[in-house]
């Protein structure tokens, strides 16, 4: 078929990028699509994704953290610089020792536990973001591991969600809570699974 002149260059340029597609869905098969990766170079207080494409069916966040400070803080999720109407829940587990939460309406979903600076990583963090397409929730799964110290590590399991009249979801940050910053090298990278 002929083309008019400079449409020949458009569909190869769209061959192209459907070749791409297809790669990029047959490397994810069950691993996700990379959306982006953010590697701490100086110690700060979050690590933002912006435009989150929205051909998802769910994203998926992995982490692996230290931090500045000493102790233990939470590390936190915010979608679209929302500051309000998130529900958190959460269970630490510590030995054999259990410590359940719930915070109802608050400005953040609690993912899991940024553990001390001294080990590298100190946490490791799974995150599962549902509905994050739709315009009326937000359902969060997180799972984190993480050390405190010689032979004392734990568990966190939470589970959120942001209720209300929003838009899709187009940004997702992590912080880290309490005046803690997210130390040299922590990585996070975002995934989209179909």
């Amino acid at each position: 078929m002929a083309h008019p002149p400079g449409h020949r260059g458009l569909d190869d340029r769209l061959q192209l990028l459907e070749r791409r597609v297809d790669e990029l869905t047959r490397r994810s098969s069950g691993h996700g699509v990379p959306i982006g990766s953010d590697t701490v170079q100086t110690a700060r207080t979050s690590l933002d994704f912006a435009d989150v494409p929205q051909y998802f069916h769910t994203l998926q966040l992995h982490v692996s953290a230290n931090m500045t400070g000493t102790g233990t803080r939470m590390m936190l999720l915010r979608v679209n610089g929302m500051t309000r109407n998130y529900h958190s829940q959460g269970l630490r587990v510590a030995g054999t020792s259990t410590l359940a939460s719930r915070l109802d309406d608050i400005g953040h979903i609690e993912l899991g536990v940024l553990g001390p600076r001294n080990y590298d990583p100190s946490s490791l963090l799974t995150a599962t973001i549902g509905g994050y397409a739709t315009d009326t929730y937000t359902l969060v799964h997180s799972q984190c591991s993480y050390f405190v110290g010689p032979g004392d590590w734990r568990l966190w399991f939470g589970s959120g969600t942001y209720w209300g009249s929003m838009s899709p979801v187009t940004s997702v940050s992590l912080l880290a809570a309490d005046g803690a910053q997210f130390g040299v090298g922590t990585t996070a990278r975002l995934y989209g699974l179909r």
